[in-house]
Formats: C-alpha cells, structure tokens, sequence
C-alpha cells in the first residue's frame, strides 16, 4: 500500500521500532509497525511523529501495516510556536483516536482532520478555541453523532429567536419548555452556552473526560 496519512500517534516499541497510529483517505485508521525506525533516517527520517501529514509505504497484513517508508508531505509552520494552537491540534487528533474505529474507510474524516490541523496552522492562538468546537461538530456529524439541534425532538417546533430551548445530553438534541422531560441532565440552549455544551455533549459520546480538553482550557497551557 501507498497511501497519503496523518499520523495520529507514534511510540517506541521495543529498543528501535516504532509504533504507529495513523489516518488514510481510502483505508481509514491504521495501526503499523514500523521496524528501526528510531534509528533508520534514510527510510523515515523523523517524519513519524503525531501531527504530521506524510506519505507511507508498506505491507498490508491485514491486522496491522509493515510500514517500509514515509516521507513529510506538508510541514505545519506555526503550531509548535504556539502552545494554544498545538493543544488545540492534539486534542482533534485525540477526537478522531476515540471517535473513528480501526479499518473504517471515510475520506471526509481524513479531509476534516487535515482541515482543522491547517486552519489550526494559520489562526492566532485566540482563534485555537473556535476552531476546535467546528471541527467538534464536523467530526460528530462525520461519525453519526451529531446532535440536532433544528427543532424540538418531541413536537417538532422548530428552534428560532423566540422561545427558549434545551439540550438533553442523553437525547443528543433539544427540547422546547414545554416538551422538556424530567429526570434528564439539560442545559439551557444559547449561543454563549454552546462550546460547553458541545464539549460536554463529546466526553458524554465517549463515556469518559479527554485529557486533551483539560490542556486545551487549562490557563497554565493556554494563557
């Protein structure tokens, strides 16, 4: 196989191999192997790092890649200068880990996650925050998961200026006062309130808090 890829994880496994978790256009999520890669410059060079869009050459086992070679096919110029923008690309990467089964082939995840990672690349560190939520809901959509939030979820009434609205996490979409069930975990609906919501409504998809979320709003890391 050839393949364009963005590498979602990279580890060492053993004393020079590396392990590699990355992301085709054709053939999805992919685990491989790629064996000295620590030490063979010439084959890999330090392209295999998370992050990085490359080209990759291997054999397919079916289980896993026998990855032979890998060259960088865009270098990302601003995002290790800025630590809001790199925590920001590290948790959409960590979205698509939890999200996108291995061997689920979808061109659009891959063009979303090489979108965000670009728009990441030329915002300014304030511009980090708003670039994750778009690509939240995009890759939510992508996976089967977005929420709807276009009209109440019991009667229809569809969301507009008047009247207010709430989000039930567990429904994944809104209800208007009058249909809202009791019992529930809510949040009422707003323009301001929809980050948090959002953020919320992913770790609720997940079953489990993201690390990478407490770096993105941790003000130690992000100012």
């Amino acid at each position: 196989m050839e393949s364009e890829a963005l590498v979602l994880r990279s580890k060492t496994s053993g004393e020079n191999d590396l392990w590699v978790d990355f992301l085709t256009p054709a053939l999805g999520r992919l685990h491989g192997i790629a064996r000295h890669g620590r030490k063979s410059h010439k084959r890999f060079g330090t392209v295999l790092e998370s992050m990085n869009w490359v080209r990759v050459r291997g054999r397919d086992a079916g289980g896993w890649v026998s990855l032979e070679e890998a060259a960088l096919v865009k270098p990302w110029l601003r995002l290790d200068a800025h630590l809001p923008l790199l925590m920001a690309a590290f948790h959409a990467i960590e979205l698509v880990r939890q999200l996108v089964p291995e061997r689920s082939p979808d061109a659009r995840v891959f063009d979303l996650l090489a979108g965000c990672l670009a728009d990441l690349d030329r915002a300014t560190p304030d511009g980090a925050a708003a670039t994750v939520a778009r690509f939240e809901f995009r890759i939510l959509e992508a996976s089967g998961y977005a929420p709807n939030l276009r009209a109440c979820l019991s009667c229809g009434r569809p969301r507009t200026k008047e009247g207010r609205f709430f989000f039930v996490f567990r429904e994944g979409g809104v209800y208007c006062a009058g249909c809202l069930p009791l019992g529930t975990p809510f949040e009422p609906l707003s323009r301001a309130a929809w980050p948090a919501i959002l953020a919320q409504f992913v770790e609720y998809q997940l079953g489990k808090p993201l690390k990478t979320r407490k770096l993105l709003t941790d003000k130690a890391f992000c100012g």
